[in-house]
């Protein structure tokens, strides 16, 4: 069997693991009809069969960095903050806004499942679980840029997927929408070297344009339109440029002269 085709099984289940334990923590729930409970226990079970994985994987390569370690520095706060703005400053301007929800009774409940279940379940399954696992996979030709690369396209490919299964509906090009979103993610994942920046800026854009913003329940095609083509620029220039901004040139440029020095049998 090729490496290739090990690797996209590898990959395959690494993505429907999560997905399947957060169905069995949901069953029951189903089954007794308490359907109040079934998105916590989605996620929830996301979180657990993450987390199982993670822990299967560091046992057997206890180099690898799920990212799960709080870090998050100045400037990664700085790029945080400039994200949340421009995701929630093309939503206001596009999508037309009807009120500003001020219920603390509405607020909190939606606060603590953005920050305790929504964003945490996503980020540990494909900013830690999978980027971190594709990143490492074997390949032969592999170079620390190449390998980022893969795990974030990857990675943010199968996180739209995901949620294309509430939007499929809508026109595939919110496939693009989603992936891109998690390509920004990533970059901020990247930059930080920890899960702890994505995914206070996931939890905090959900929070902006999913609760404290209340928009119109439809829109014109051209707006939606403008509105998806908008945030895929913003999300791909974004990615670009924290990118840029990393460590990981570094990290380019350091790995033929350590390649070089484990050859010789020791260090530059």
């Amino acid at each position: 069997m090729s490496i290739a085709l090990k690797n996209a099984g590898y990959v395959l289940l690494l993505f429907l693991f999560p997905l399947v334990v957060a169905g069995l923590f949901a069953a029951p729930a189903y089954l007794l009809h308490a359907y109040a409970l079934l998105s916590a226990l989605i996620y929830l079970g996301e979180i657990a069969g993450a987390l199982f994985l993670m822990y299967l994987t560091y046992r057997k390569h206890s180099t690898i960095d799920f990212g799960i370690l709080p870090k998050c520095s100045w400037s990664d706060s700085i790029w945080c903050v400039l994200y949340m703005v421009l995701k929630t400053a093309a939503w206001v301007m596009l999508v037309p806004i009807v009120a500003i929800q001020t219920s603390w009774f509405i607020l909190l409940p939606q606060a603590l499942s953005f920050f305790l279940l929504t964003a945490p379940a996503e980020e540990l399954h494909f900013r830690g679980l999978l980027f971190s696992s594709i990143e490492q996979l074997p390949s032969r030709k592999k170079t620390a840029l190449s390998s980022v690369l893969v795990a974030a396209f990857a990675s943010s490919l199968l996180f739209g997927i995901l949620h294309m299964v509430n939007y499929f509906s809508a026109g595939w090009l919110w496939l693009v929408v989603f992936m891109a979103d998690g390509l920004a993610f990533c970059a901020l994942r990247i930059k930080s070297g920890s899960l702890f920046p994505p995914f206070l800026t996931h939890a905090a854009v959900n929070m902006l344009t999913g609760a404290l913003l209340i928009s119109a329940s439809t829109v014109a095609d051209n707006v939606a339109l403008l509105y998806q083509v908008t945030v895929i620029f913003i999300d791909l220039l974004f990615f670009v440029v924290v990118l840029s901004q990393s460590k990981l040139q570094t990290q380019v440029s350091e790995k033929p002269e350590a390649a070089m020095a484990s050859q010789h049998g020791g260090t530059i």
